[in-house]
């Protein structure tokens, strides 16, 4: 087993930069991190509608990839050239909640890069011979996909935990979804997150009033909010298993579930810390055993999988078909144990020092703490959200965390997402959930 490294004595400060905030003329929220003496400047602007919003599966998935792929006045090609000469970036894509343009530049490109973007966002060609080639590439990329164990075990746990939901749909829609999107439906899904509620966020050495004014003339044309993004919440369905049948899976893969909790409850620091001792990092708990000591596997994870409509712990590995029905019984085994064991405080401490290390180096610029401004507005949390929550992270003692672990930590509880082959996988599921549904893909 690997050594444990020397703890850090030292407390973690973390301080939440300074933000401007103003809003354009048509009410679109912007924040700007100012940070002079940065040789770079990103922004993002987010629209809140995403997959889930879906109209037509897919959508939303093919409009937003499709905006950087040419415009009305540009070639994708010309294009491509023109941001590449640049040494700049831009990126669009959706998530399930979210559409989003994505710049990087140089702070002498800026703002031709960020005119740019707004030209790709207001203006896409959504040209015949651009949509067929992402629609040949997102098909290939489908059908690998499909042949994936990890991507099944997915689809799988998205059956258990968001039935019903439009959480439940792929992100880009099936095979057949792909092969007859036409045009308008691309339109439809431009036009509703154009319309959907919005912020744009710029970080680097900027000054926010040339930033009002440079988006206000650059996204002079978007038109005024009117969509509504709430969903109903996904409900997760406790003590059952969905398994995504792969006749010739080497490996079974596993996506267990349970219900979690947003990012501003109470409970929410301590989740995170026995996430983390249970399968955050390579000393915790199911690393150890299933790795380390059984050698069933290259990695197994635990973690808080938080959506504005779903909170999920989930845990995560991948075995070889003959440790599949001992993987189960030892995460089940684990999960017991958490859910009624004070943890002990050497091992507390080695989690803890994990996370405020990773979140040290992975929040240091301008641009990473972008990040988690938009996960504040996202969430609806205070602007000193991640600075309280490093606190508590560091406040909390091991039997602040077991009453927590029990009440979270329940097998009768958890909804398990499988794929492998169905004689092998189908037994394992039958001993630790009621009820389980095979699907094929």
């Amino acid at each position: 087993m690997t050594a444990s490294p020397p703890l850090s004595k030292e407390s973690l400060k973390f301080r939440f930069p300074d933000v401007a905030e103003t809003v354009l003329d048509d009410g679109t929220p912007l924040y700007v991190i100012e940070k002079a003496g940065e040789d770079v400047a990103t922004f993002g602007i987010y629209l809140r509608a995403g997959s889930a919003h879906d109209v037509r599966a897919g959508a939303t998935a093919f409009a937003a990839e499709m905006l950087t792929r040419g415009t009305v006045d540009r070639a994708a090609e010309e294009f491509d050239e023109i941001v590449e000469g640049l040494g700049s970036s831009i990126r669009s894509t959706c998530d399930r909640d979210t559409s989003s343009v994505y710049g990087v530049s140089l702070n002498e490109h800026f703002e031709e890069t960020t005119r740019l973007a707004a030209e790709c966002l207001l203006r896409p060609a959504f040209g015949d011979r651009e949509m067929n080639t992402m629609r040949q590439q997102f098909i290939t990329e489908a059908q690998i996909d499909e042949k994936d164990p990890e991507w099944l075990a997915t689809q799988a746990s998205n059956r258990v935990c968001y039935r019903g939901h439009p959480y439940e749909r792929r992100r880009r829609g099936t095979i057949a979804d792909m092969s007859s999107m036409m045009q308008a439906d691309l339109i439809t899904a431009h036009q509703r997150f154009l319309s959907a509620p919005r912020c744009i966020i710029v970080a680097g050495s900027v000054n926010t009033n040339e930033m009002r004014a440079m988006f206000n003339e650059l996204l002079e044309g978007m038109p005024p909010v009117k969509f509504n993004p709430a969903l109903s919440r996904a409900q997760l369905s406790e003590n059952s298993g969905c398994l995504a049948v792969n006749a010739e899976a080497v490996q079974t893969a596993f996506r267990i579930s349970m219900p979690g909790v947003e990012l501003d409850n109470a409970d929410y620091p301590a989740l995170q810390l026995i996430t983390g001792t249970l399968g955050g990092y390579t000393l915790a708990r199911l690393f150890s055993v299933l790795r380390e000591q059984k050698g069933y596997t290259y990695g197994a994870y635990a973690m808080s999988s938080v959506r504005p409509w779903a909170q999920t712990i989930d845990i995560v590995t991948s075995v070889g078909n003959e440790f599949t029905a001992d993987t189960l019984q030892t995460i089940a085994d684990e999960v017991s144990r958490i859910a009624s064991e004070r943890i002990r405080i050497e091992e507390l401490e080695n989690t803890r020092q994990y996370i405020l290390g990773t979140f040290a180096r992975t929040n240091e610029t301008p641009q990473q703490t972008a990040g988690l401004l938009w996960t504040t507005l996202l969430h609806g949390l205070p602007r000193d959200f991640f600075q309280e929550h490093i606190v508590r992270i560091q406040r909390l003692t091991p039997d602040d965390l077991l009453p927590v672990q029990m009440r979270y930590f329940d097998k009768s509880r958890w909804a398990i997402g499988a794929s492998g082959i169905e004689d092998v996988v189908l037994p394992a599921l039958k001993m630790h959930v009621h009820e389980v549904e095979t699907m094929h893909i």
